[in-house]
């Protein structure tokens, strides 16, 4: 495969190791790798606006530490890749805010050809149910294969 990409939600999300087979291959495969951190919009409505301006100093220290998290995030994830498929070229990319067509613009720009979601097994809440999530989303519109990842801490462990 040419073009792969790995898309993470969280700072606790970790590129797979060889210990999940399909990702392992998929990822030696692969000649340009573009690893994707979907940064959720942060959104506070106030009235009064020294409440508002207050938060928003607040806001903006959090956001830079925030930034500084990701960046290391993302360096330490390429140097994973690079372990496994010393030959691949590497991209790192932010989007913030979690919206569908971002991702759809991006997948389809940089002409990706699979994509593995790096997610975490959880209950769904009950709205979830009736909206689309962004995996079935990428594999319906976008028509590109996709691989759901679980975190390390919810796979199964084979002695």
């Amino acid at each position: 495969m040419k073009t792969i990409a790995i898309v993470m939600r969280s700072l606790n999300d970790e590129v797979p190791s060889l210990k999940a087979p399909a990702a392992g291959a998929l990822l030696k495969s692969a000649k340009h790798i573009v690893i994707i951190f979907i940064e959720r919009n942060k959104i506070f409505l106030f009235n009064e606006p020294h409440v508002m301006l207050e938060s928003e100093k607040i806001l903006s220290i959090e956001q830079k530490l925030h930034r500084k998290a990701v960046v290391a995030h993302l360096e330490k994830a390429a140097q994973t890749v690079k372990k496994m498929n010393p030959k691949a070229e590497i991209s790192k990319l932010v989007i913030s805010g979690d919206e569908k067509y971002k991702i759809r613009k991006c997948l389809e720009c940089l002409e990706v050809q699979a994509v593995m979601f790096i997610a975490k097994h959880k209950k769904k809440k009950f709205y979830e149910y009736f909206v689309q999530s962004l995996e079935d989303y990428v594999f319906e519109i976008v028509k590109i294969p996709i691989i759901k990842v679980l975190t390390p801490e919810h796979c199964l462990q084979i002695p």
